[in-house]
């Protein structure tokens, strides 16, 4: 029996056909996906087009020292010691996580940056005296003066 998480892992890694995941999850994988949860659902919706699109494509021809290149210069994990998965990762999954870590980092900054900008400034503007000051000028007559120049 597969649990809802690796099913998911299995579907981000292998895509939503069972027949392309581990020999050896194969069939508990079609069990599993014959009564998917909503969390699997949700997977294999979000995963279906991308398949359509993978499977559409033709392959490539890539020539062998390139292939070796590409293989060569690939990030291995060691296996021996269970990867770290942060506690976002585990509730939302490794794409999502890193997704809101982005946006809640850009939130962060684009508050500190709009909070400091904005203590930072002592004049209060009232009226049309914001328009004014956006333009450089401390009234109206001061536009009209600069024109009749």
């Amino acid at each position: 029996m597969l649990t809802d998480e690796r099913i998911i892992e299995l579907i981000e890694a292998y895509g939503t056909d069972p027949r392309t995941w581990p020999e050896s999850e194969r069939a508990a994988g079609r069990a599993a996906l014959s009564a998917p949860s909503e969390a699997v659902e949700t997977m294999l919706a979000t995963f279906a087009p991308l398949d359509a699109l993978l499977a559409n494509l033709e392959p490539v021809d890539a020539p062998d020292r390139l292939m070796a290149s590409i293989l060569d210069g690939a990030p291995s994990r060691d296996v021996s010691s269970p990867a770290k998965v942060s506690w976002l990762e585990a509730l939302l999954g490794p794409k999502w996580a890193m997704q809101v870590s982005a946006a809640a980092a850009s939130l962060v900054v684009g508050l500190g940056v709009g909070l400091g900008t904005a203590s930072a400034g002592t004049q209060t503007y009232t009226d049309d005296s914001a328009i004014y000051a956006a333009f450089g000028v401390s009234s109206l007559s001061d536009i009209l003066d600069e024109t009749n120049e």
